[in-house]
């Protein structure tokens, strides 16, 4: 979802509305986890999921940090 969309910015609920059901209760601090959990499975390209801080996250593959 990130990937197909890159340089949109999802916040925290639109990211478990569009992966999970609608009926699913997730926390945020879930969202941060399974994203903490991506950019692990995806190294050395973690850096490109990127947390845009009071946004949400986006994929930025010109991310160098």
């Amino acid at each position: 979802m990130l990937a197909q969309e890159q340089g949109k910015i999802f916040s925290r609920p639109d990211i478990p509305d569009k992966i999970w059901n609608d009926e699913a209760y997730v926390m945020e601090r879930t969202v941060d986890v399974h994203i903490a959990r991506l950019r692990k499975k995806i190294e050395p390209f973690g850096h490109y999921i990127v947390n845009r801080s009071g946004y949400g996250y986006c994929f930025d593959p010109n991310n160098e940090d």
